[in-house]
């Protein structure tokens, strides 16, 4: 029994290495070069350094874009083209002007010739779903790599929740020294406007070009940078924050409309109004970033606070009025903060669309 679990065993692995060579057979069976299946080419070639590889990225889509995490996912293909001499062939010997290879046929020919290792420098994840591989006769060499990437940002807030980000996808050779390569600009394209970033955002341009930037204690790398600009679309927190608190507002205001001066009574209106901003306001700081400067949003919550202290203020003073048998004065008070509380919110509304201006 032991024997028969032996040879189905050594079967069982005959088969695998069959298949794994077989691309290199099929390849040469095609009358493609023996490089294809040898490592002959792995070290880079000795002449013209560095060599210069055309570098182009295409973005598919922005999946997510994680406000608190200032991060985001993206699909990206990645183009690497170079010229390696070394890699000619008669397109005689072969059936096609080209020689294309994907998926595991790339792999395995990128084992066996020299090709340029680069990363996304600011990526915390970067996979690799499917590679192509294409040759040409002259040697000049095609890479692509669809890989899905999370990366790192870092979001500008203060105009928020009107405000403009930048995303990047930073390109750079793997190694912070290297001398081999240098990375030159070929294309930045996307897909469709429309879909390429999440529905609460509006994609506004893109750019992209050569930036020196410090990679490591050593010094700084020359690297390719390419930059998604969008613009956060403010219509979701007018309706869902701005309104809402505006409406919670119009709870203390209603105390200038009451005809009791009674302290007690309006208290009770301005705790209901107060208690329910704090809470909200409480609610919403568990789904933004915390940081150290003042946001659009965060000036709005601050100024409109305000205003139910003002109205506690003002019922004091009215109390204190009609203890006094001035009760004239109290309600010409009352009058008067019955316009000029709604011009102090209009107020409120625009130094927050300063502000956000100013910043954005």
């Amino acid at each position: 029994m032991g024997l028969v679990l032996v040879l189905v065993l050594q079967a069982a692995l005959v088969v695998a290495d069959t298949a794994a060579a077989r691309p290199a057979e099929v390849a040469l069976a095609r009358g493609y070069p023996t490089w294809l299946s040898t490592p002959t080419f792995k070290q880079a070639p000795a002449r013209q350094f560095p060599i210069t590889v055309l570098t182009g990225l295409h973005l598919h889509d922005v999946i997510d874009i994680r406000l608190r995490e200032q991060d985001f996912v993206a699909l990206t293909t990645l183009t690497l083209q170079w010229n390696d001499p070394r890699l000619r062939y008669d397109p005689a010997t072969i059936t096609t002007d080209y020689i294309a290879l994907e998926g595991d046929d790339a792999k395995q020919a990128l084992r066996n010739i020299w090709h340029p290792a680069t990363i996304f420098y600011n990526t915390t994840y970067d996979g690799t779903q499917r590679l192509a591989l294409t040759v040409y006769p002259d040697g000049f060499v095609c890479l692509k790599q669809f890989s899905e990437v999370t990366a790192a940002y870092r979001a500008e807030l203060r105009a928020f929740p009107f405000d403009r980000q930048t995303l990047r996808l930073v390109v750079a050779a793997f190694d912070p020294n290297n001398d081999v390569f240098r990375l030159a600009p070929l294309s930045f394209s996307t897909s469709p406007e429309a879909d390429i970033v999440p529905a609460a955002y509006r994609f506004a341009s893109t750019t992209s070009g050569l930036q020196n930037i410090q990679t490591s204690a050593n010094g700084f790398q020359r690297t390719l940078v390419f930059e998604i600009n969008i613009d956060r679309q403010s219509r979701h927190y007018i309706l869902r924050y701005f309104i809402p608190l505006f409406g919670l507002l119009l709870i203390s205001w209603t105390t200038y409309l009451m005809t009791s001066t009674k302290l007690h009574d309006r208290l009770k209106v301005i705790a209901i109004s107060l208690l329910t901003i704090v809470t909200f306001v409480l609610y919403l700081n568990q789904n933004f970033p915390r940081v150290p400067y003042v946001t659009a949003l965060g000036l709005y919550f601050a100024l409109c606070s305000l205003l139910p202290f003002v109205a506690i203020v003002q019922s004091i003073i009215i109390d204190r009025l009609d203890l006094g048998t001035q009760m004239d004065r109290a309600l010409r008070m009352d009058r008067v903060s019955l316009w000029a509380v709604p011009l102090a919110y209009a107020g409120i509304v625009a130094i927050v669309t300063f502000y956000a201006l100013w910043n954005r």
